[in-house]
């Protein structure tokens, strides 16, 4: 990013001094957006695979403290009391 913001900083004083062409300076801008949504796809896919490695190890992203918080107070069922349980609450079933 910081590289991008410079390269278009400088494409916009070669503009402003008349060493370019305006369409050098939007081709920096250009550049410069997809480095932006390039980090926020990255951003949003890191969030998402901690959100699943949340789900999948049964904790609770807390982003705020970058770190797993276990979750209290959750029962978790086997397989086949599942299953036994789905089956009982079936509507097709009563």
């Amino acid at each position: 990013m910081k590289t991008s913001q410079a390269i278009m900083d400088r494409s916009q004083a070669r503009f402003d001094s008349g060493l370019v062409v305006e369409s050098d300076l939007l081709t920096a801008k250009v550049r410069m957006a997809a480095r932006q949504q390039e980090l926020i796809r990255a951003r949003n896919n890191l969030d998402l695979a901690r959100a699943q490695l949340s789900a999948a190890m049964a904790c609770q992203w807390t982003p705020c403290f970058s770190r797993l918080k276990p979750w209290r107070n959750t029962r978790f069922l086997s397989l086949f009391s599942r299953r036994s349980k789905s089956r009982h609450s079936r509507i097709d079933r009563t």
